[in-house]
């Protein structure tokens, strides 16, 4: 048999250019012109090849026409020209039925879309071949051209689809390849849950970890492989529904996982992100874990080290406030506690009668020993202070207290102290307070040191019990006391400035300073503003105090020309007719740029002085100075009255800023502060930022400048 091959190229009819092969990269983009298309036939009888020719040629157009009777032909042919699309019958002169197609399809490697040729008889045969992979089949005695030409370039656009199909699925297969390789090789675990949160798949590193096949743990759900509550589930579900709902990108939390073969306990921070199954509202979650075990564990012991006192290894002051707290809470659910303040007496003696404080040390350490010999494994014990010790005491009701109180001072008589051939006695004065659940830790604290001043005043070595007259009769003494001390610190100039750098938040570049106020107390500790100042309000020498500030801030100032200075002012200081003619006379002596020095004022002083403030305010500004809205949020003043006065500086309250990682809310009312200070045209200080994640929220949220342990504890040198 022969091959024959016939072109016909004319021009179509409208004028488009001509059909490219899908085959080549061709674009059908005109149905009526496929001139340009390499047709195959195969068909060993004369009289359809015929037949087929002339309705391809019909009504303007054709194809580059190749004709041939057998199946060897058609490969030399195929071996030789770019071919387009194939025609063939399944019954040729040298093969026969699905046998041909099967030939045909290893011949091309599928790449050449295959019409099947039918006899009227054999169309299930010809579904057989389209199954088998021809794109079409075509009944010899129902063709006819426009029918024709549609079922070519029907096939010819479904076999690119299929081609440009296998490709994605080809470049899919080989990305799913290479993400599970890079998965397996990566050292953080990786689990992939399903809607329910149950486990469907699982690197190699979460499998080694967890000491579980990838079986074991297809299905587990979370409480299967963490030390999780179901409090903590039911909050971690909430928070993936809020990453189905595009509220939140990602979640994250650390959780133990459940001891491993060898009972280790891994502690893992997980990250969890929300990916798309397909189209639709199918999805899963990725949960990616970092072991932070030693981490972890290097945190706690830092944690636990923080809380202990370096030379007794007793709790210290920091940690006494959350444990009373906790102790609070217990008392509201009607459990019993008691507070025991415990002062050493006349422990300056011993000091100086022994040496100095390394002999006292040593003297310490001992009565800390017999603390805890004297006390249960329950209760706890806190160093506050050189010679002062705070118990909790669980479970007691004020009798048991008493008696505790009572054996630790007969612990304490039985501690002698010889120091070159002298023996000197320990004892102490104890006061006792019932932890109630409607007073606060700092009120606890106070009233226990109240009974304790008792005891020390009824001539020491004994134990009081606080109640209502104790307080007021001991509120009437102490003021008097810290009305003395503070006149006298005042006019030997005993305070000391202390310097908080407050910073750029996006650059963390120091700016300006608080000016903090310290005074030494008589064991050598320092006492903070929150011990002297209610008394000193009282006494209404919150005046005088502020006076002292601002006199010694302005020599620093004059020595320091890139220096800049914050001050707090006092209600007092307010309603005060000379302090503003004090300030300006600093200013001529010293001569400083005003602009320099800041001072701050509560927002709750503000709006009880309001007319006084803006009068201050005005008369000082109007020489440079600037001013700042402290504790800014809890006061409720109204963004009225901020218009009316000549605010620069808004200082955020520390109470939006301690938890702002774990409270939206916060977070909320930060922003929202941060829009009404730039609405007024001033700056954003956000306090109490103790941490990495805290300064990454607040640039987050633009707040301009920030002031904090993280950033720069209060120190007697300044920052540079």
């Amino acid at each position: 048999m022969k091959a024959h091959s016939i072109s016909h190229a004319s021009p179509s009819s409208n004028g488009s250019g001509p059909l490219v092969s899908r085959a080549k990269g061709v674009s059908i983009s005109d149905r009526q012109n496929y001139q340009s298309l390499n047709l195959l036939l195969i068909e060993d009888n004369q009289d359809d090849a015929y037949f087929i020719k002339r309705r391809l040629y019909a009504k303007g157009g054709a194809a580059n026409f190749h004709s041939t009777e057998t199946l060897s032909s058609a490969k030399a042919i195929l071996n030789s020209l770019q071919i387009d699309i194939i025609l063939t019958d399944l019954h040729i002169t040298d093969s026969s039925g699905l046998e041909t197609l099967e030939r045909l399809l290893a011949v091309t490697h599928q790449k050449i879309p295959i019409i099947v040729l039918s006899g009227l008889n054999d169309e299930e045969l010809a579904l057989k071949a389209v199954n088998l992979g021809a794109q079409d089949y075509l009944p010899k005695g129902k063709i006819d051209s426009f029918g024709l030409k549609r079922t070519i370039l029907h096939s010819l656009e479904r076999h690119q689809m299929l081609k440009a199909y296998e490709q994605k699925s080809v470049q899919i297969e080989n990305t799913v390849s290479k993400v599970r390789a890079i998965l397996e090789a990566s050292s953080a675990m990786i689990m992939i849950l399903d809607a329910d949160f149950s486990i469907c798949e699982s690197n190699r590193t979460c499998q080694k970890i967890l000491s579980r096949s990838f079986e074991q743990l297809n299905g587990s759900s979370l409480e299967d492989i963490m030390e999780v509550s179901r409090e903590e589930i039911k909050k971690l579900t909430l928070e993936l529904r809020e990453l189905v709902t595009d509220s939140k990108d990602v979640v994250c939390f650390d959780s133990f996982l459940l001891p491993d073969l060898q009972g280790q306990r891994r502690y893992v921070s997980w990250k969890i992100t929300r990916i798309e199954k397909g189209y639709g509202r199918d999805y899963n979650f990725i949960f990616t874990g970092t072991d932070i075990t030693e981490r972890y564990q290097s945190e706690q012991e830092k944690a636990t080290e923080a809380e202990l006192d370096t030379l007794t290894r007793l709790l210290n002051r920091s940690s006494l406030n959350a444990a009373l707290e906790n102790s609070i809470l217990n008392a509201q659910c009607g459990k019993n506690a008691a507070l025991v303040y415990v002062d050493l007496d006349n422990f300056k003696i011993i000091n100086d009668t022994m040496g100095g404080h390394h002999s006292g040390d040593k003297v310490l350490v001992q009565v800390a020993e017999i603390l805890r010999g004297a006390v249960r494994d329950r209760d706890k014990i806190f160093r506050c202070g050189g010679d002062e010790f705070v118990i909790i005491l669980n479970d007691v009701d004020l009798d048991f207290a008493r008696d505790i109180s009572e054996r630790i001072n007969q612990m304490l008589d039985d501690l002698d102290i010889e120091h070159e051939g002298k023996c000197m006695h320990v004892s102490a004065s104890l006061g006792i307070t019932r932890v109630k659940p409607n007073v606060n830790a700092e009120d606890l604290i106070n009233q226990a040191d109240a009974a304790c001043y008792v005891a020390k005043s009824n001539g020491r070595h004994c134990v009081e019990i606080y109640d209502e007259q104790i307080s007021q009769n001991v509120s009437r003494t102490k003021d008097t006391d810290w009305s003395k001390k503070i006149q006298q610190s005042l006019k030997e100039d005993l305070f000391a400035l202390w310097f908080q750098p407050i910073c750029r938040t996006s650059s963390k570049e120091v700016i300006f300073h608080e000016v903090l106020l310290r005074l030494p107390g008589d064991d050598g500790d320092l006492l903070y503003p929150h011990q002297f100042f209610p008394p000193a309000k009282r006494a209404k020498l919150l005046k005088d105090i502020d006076h002292y500030v601002i006199g010694k801030s302005f020599p620093h100032l004059a020595e320091n020309p890139q220096l800049r200075l914050s001050i707090n002012l006092s209600g007092e200081s307010i309603g005060e007719s000379k302090i503003v003619n004090y300030i300006e006379g600093l200013l001529k002596q010293y001569k400083i740029d005003a602009e320099r020095l800041v001072f701050e004022i509560t927002e709750s002083e503000m709006i009880s002085n309001l007319r006084v403030t803006k009068s201050l305010m005005n008369g000082l500004r109007a020489k440079g100075f600037r001013f700042a809205i402290d504790d800014f949020g809890v006061g409720f003043s109204s963004l009225s009255h901020l218009r009316n006065l000549p605010v620069d500086v808004l200082k955020i309250d520390g109470s939006f800023i301690r938890n702002l990682s774990q409270n939206q809310t916060s977070r909320v009312f930060v922003r929202a502060i941060n829009d009404i200070a730039h609405e007024l045209g001033a700056v954003s200080i956000a306090e109490f930022v103790e941490d990495k994640e805290t300064l990454g929220i607040l640039q987050h949220l633009g707040i301009d400048y920030t002031q904090g342990y993280y950033l720069g504890r209060p120190s007697v040198e300044l920052c540079p």
